[in-house]
């Protein structure tokens, strides 16, 4: 004879806890449901609907009202600006992506700017820079001010040299750095070359760096000649400095990983 099945309220608490966060976290219709049932799952499941929060044009006008605002203070971890907003936020927007549960924020570099610099800010900041799309060194790290860990997913190097040296005053906080160099044409020794030598500026330019970590390993096209010559030109500065690491982890962006790192996620150190 079966077992009599046993029921949910008869589960030890934490156990309960965790099945219904589980099944809430696997889909966001499964959480839409889950929170409808009773007051406990309400209280259970909102915290992880409102974990990780897109803002983009569609939804913008939803932050208009209290109660989801004081849902985002409380829960949310992890913010992800859509790339056509910005880079000055609506206030009342900037105000939650600085919020001091925010642990990281997805979001070009003139977006993360305004949020370090506007005095209206609160005094926190998201320590985590994350940056989509596809940006040269030199913008990025103008732009970072107050981030401790950035991760660039498509760092450019631009076809034409700055006409100014890199500045990388704003960048002193950086204590990690993970980027994926994207090189715009190939024989792009002239590129690459600069490139380098704006990674040994950061390196002397940040004291508490503890870690560049570049990514170019690719299985595609790891014998093309750009990925030969980087991988030289980048050997003789970790030489030189040990803060500078090549072909170390990268994270794809499945199920939302990369938009939910935290300072302390292992890929930082690996």
């Amino acid at each position: 004879m079966a077992a009599p099945l046993t029921r949910f309220g008869d589960l030890p608490a934490e156990l309960g806890i965790a099945i219904v966060q589980l099944a809430a976290c696997a889909d966001t219709r499964d959480a839409l449901n889950l929170i409808l049932v009773s007051s406990n799952f309400r209280a259970i499941v909102r915290p992880v609907l409102y974990r990780t929060v897109r803002i983009t044009p569609r939804n913008l006008l939803l932050f208009e009202d209290p109660t989801r605002r004081k849902h985002v203070t409380a829960f949310t971890r992890h913010i992800v600006v859509h790339s056509s907003l910005g880079p000055q936020l609506p206030i009342h927007i900037a105000v939650l992506c600085c919020g001091q549960r925010v642990q990281s924020i997805c979001c070009t570099p003139p977006v993360f700017q305004s949020l370090s610099t506007s005095p209206s800010m609160p005094s926190s900041r998201p320590r985590v820079h994350i940056v989509r799309g596809i940006f040269p060194l030199s913008e990025v790290t103008v732009h970072t001010t107050g981030a401790t860990h950035l991760y660039i997913e498509r760092c450019l190097l631009p076809l034409t040299p700055p006409i100014t040296p890199c500045n990388f005053e704003n960048a002193g906080a950086l204590t990690h750095i993970i980027l994926r160099p994207w090189i715009p044409r190939p024989n792009a020794l002239d590129l690459i070359r600069e490139f380098a030598a704006s990674l040994s500026a950061l390196l002397d330019a940040c004291p508490n760096l503890q870690r560049i970590a570049v990514r170019v390993h690719d299985p595609a096209r790891d014998e093309s000649e750009n990925s030969l010559i980087l991988r030289t030109e980048l050997a003789l500065i970790g030489g030189e400095n040990g803060r500078l690491y090549v072909d170390a982890v990268t994270l794809k962006n499945c199920d939302g990983v990369l938009e939910t790192l935290t300072c302390d996620d292992a890929v930082w150190r690996e």
